[in-house]
C-alpha cells in the first residue's frame, strides 16, 4: 500500500490498542460467567477479521480491519491463559506456563514460515483465508473439545476492585516489565522486515525463516525453562533474560548478513523463553489472590499497551532517523523496564 513508517506502527499499534481497552472487562466478566463462551465469542470475531484483510484495500480499512481483529485477541489469550491458571498446581505455575507458551510460541512460529510460503506462491489473498479458516477450526475444537472451567472456583471468590490489584507492587513490577519490553519487541516484530528486507535485501521466505527460528526456538525451551523456574528464584531469570534480550536487538543493525541477523534471532529466542515462564508463573501466583482471569487481564493490557507502543515509537523514529536507531531504542527501552522491574519488586521475595 505504500505506507510510511508512522503507517506501519499505526497498523500493527491498532490491535494491540484495542487489546489494551477490550481485556480487563474480558477478564471480569470471565471470572464472574464463564470463560468458553467469551473464548468462542472471540474466535468468530477471529475468523471474521482474517477475512476482512482481503477486503481491505488502503490503510484506512486495514487500522479498521485490525480493530476488530484486537478486539478478538483482547478475548482469546487472556482467557486461555486463564484455564491453564485454573489447572495449574501451587508451585508449578512455571511448568504449565510453560507448557502453555510452548504451545502458543510453536503455532505464532509456524505462521511467518507458512505465510511466506503462502504469499510466495499463490498470493496475500491465500493466506489470509488460511488464516481464516485455521481460526474457524479452532473455533470448532472449543465447541467440541473444550469444557468450562468449574464455575464454582470462580464464582465463589468475592469480586475485589482493579484498585486493590493495581495496589500489589508485584503486579506493577510485572506491569512495568511487560508494558517496556513488549515495546521493544513490538518494534522488532514491526520493524524486522525493514530492516532485513531493505539493508540487507532478503526476502519474505528468509524474513519468515527470521521469525519462525526466533519463535519456534523459544517454543522448544519454554518447557524446560518453565520446569527450572519452578526451582529456583524467578526475578533474577526475569531481570538476566531482559538485558540479555535488551542486548540482541541493539547488535542487530551491525549484522552484515543473513547468518548474523540468523544468529541474533536465536540468541534472542534462547533468552526471551528463559524469562517467559517466569513472569507468567508470577502473574498466576498473584491471580489466585485476586481473581485469575481479572489478574491476567492487567498483564495482558500491559503486553498489548507495550506493542502499541513500541510499534508507534519506531515509526516515528524511523520517519525522523533510521531504521537503525529504532533498534537502538528497542534496547533502551528493554532495559528501563528490566530496571523498573527490579525497583518495584526488591522487596518482594520470590524463592519458587
Amino acid at each position: 500500500m505504500g505506507v510510511t513508517g508512522i503507517w506501519i506502527g499505526i497498523i500493527f499499534a491498532v490491535y494491540s490498542g484495542t487489546r489494551v481497552l477490550t481485556a480487563p472487562f474480558i477478564g471480569r466478566l470471565s471470572d464472574s460467567k464463564g470463560r468458553k463462551p467469551l473464548l468462542s465469542a472471540g474466535l468468530i470475531l477471529s475468523v471474521l477479521a482474517s477475512l476482512g484483510y482481503i477486503w481491505a484495500s488502503n490503510p484506512g480499512q486495514l487500522v479498521l480491519v485490525r480493530f476488530v481483529h484486537g478486539a478478538a485477541g483482547g478475548m482469546i489469550y487472556p482467557i486461555a491463559m486463564s484455564y491453564i491458571g485454573d489447572l495449574s498446581a501451587e508451585g508449578k505455575e512455571g511448568t504449565w506456563m510453560g507448557y502453555f507458551n510452548a504451545i502458543v510460541f510453536t503455532a505464532f512460529g509456524f505462521g511467518p514460515l507458512l505465510g511466506g510460503v503462502l504469499s510466495e506462491n499463490f498470493g496475500i489473498t491465500v493466506t489470509f483465508a488460511t488464516m481464516s479458516g485455521l481460526g474457524f477450526l479452532a473455533l470448532l475444537l472449543v465447541g467440541v473439545m473444550l469444557p468450562e472451567s468449574k464455575l464454582q472456583q470462580i464464582t465463589d471468590k468475592p469480586r475485589i476492585p482493579f484498585r486493590a490489584i493495581a495496589s500489589s507492587s508485584m503486579i506493577q513490577g510485572l506491569f512495568s516489565y511487560r508494558l517496556t519490553v513488549e515495546a521493544g519487541w513490538g518494534v522488532y516484530v514491526s520493524f524486522i522486515s525493514i530492516l532485513a528486507g531493505f539493508r540487507l535485501g532478503l526476502g519474505a521466505f528468509q524474513i519468515g525463516i527470521l521469525f519462525a527460528t526466533n519463535v519456534l526456538l523459544m517454543s522448544l525451551l519454554m518447557i524446560p525453562f518453565g520446569k527450572i523456574a519452578d526451582k529456583v528464584n524467578k526475578k533474577p531469570m526475569i531481570i538476566a533474560s531482559g538485558l540479555a534480550a535488551a542486548a540482541s536487538l541493539a547488535a542487530m543493525p551491525f549484522a552484515p548478513s543473513f547468518w548474523h541477523l540468523l544468529a541474533l534471532n536465536i540468541f534472542a529466542g534462547i533468552v526471551s523463553a528463559a524469562e517467559f515462564p517466569s513472569s507468567s508463573a508470577l502473574a498466576v501466583a498473584e491471580g489466585r489472590r485476586f481473581g485469575m482471569a481479572s489478574t491476567i487481564a492487567v498483564v495482558t493490557m500491559a503486553t498489548s499497551a507495550g506493542m502499541v507502543v513500541g510499534p508507534l515509537m519506531g515509526g516515528a523514529v524511523m520517519d525522523t532517523m533510521d531504521v537503525n536507531t529504532v533498534f537502538y531504542s528497542a534496547a533502551g527501552i528493554i532495559t528501563l523496564g528490566v530496571i523498573l522491574f527490579f525497583c518495584l519488586t526488591r522487596r518482594n521475595r520470590v524463592d519458587v
